[in-house]
């Protein structure tokens, strides 16, 4: 049985955590001067997606141990693992990536904050009540304005600059 179907709002967020995951892994591997930083920030309970968070946990395995930690070695790592190895294969692979890894890390420590603060109130309120990912509707009912695109603001000012 599945449950309720995530909203627009919703399903950008997961994407949007996804790449960002997507991202900080490929950082750890590609860039061997970031894994210090990496690894202090973000650890395997960060990775939402199961795979990514074994393809972590193995770079991780790899790295204590001494040994080489690249895909060659994780893809050996990680023989048995095909879902694993499919997302590793489609990891990005961005040349501008090392200089992104520092705004990735806040929107996960962001994320990780509002999640925490999330579960506090939830647990003041002593209610389950919607999961982290909620998203209240707008005054229209809708988790996003119908009438705009991403970017666009309601009140037709200029879109703020995205930083990052």
């Amino acid at each position: 049985e599945q449950g309720p179907t995530p909203s627009r709002a919703q399903r950008v967020a997961q994407r949007v955590r996804r790449e960002t995951e997507e991202f900080l892994l490929a950082g750890f591997l590609q860039f061997p001067d970031l894994r210090d930083e990496i690894g202090r920030a973000v650890g395997p309970e960060d990775f939402a997606v199961p795979e990514l968070r074994r393809i972590y946990n193995a770079a991780l395995a790899l790295r204590e141990a001494g040994e080489a930690c690249d895909v060659r070695a994780l893809v050996g790592r990680l023989a048995a693992d095909a879902e694993a190895q499919a997302v590793l294969a489609g990891l990005p692979e961005d040349s501008t990536l090392e200089e992104r890894v520092p705004s990735h890390i806040a929107f996960l420590e962001q994320d990780r904050r509002a999640r925490r603060r999330a579960s506090e109130i939830r647990q003041q309120l002593g209610d389950a009540g919607p999961g982290p990912d909620h998203v209240a509707p707008n005054e229209s009912g809708h988790d996003l304005p119908d009438e705009t695109e991403i970017g666009e603001r309601p009140d037709g000012a200029a879109p703020r600059e995205h930083i990052g």
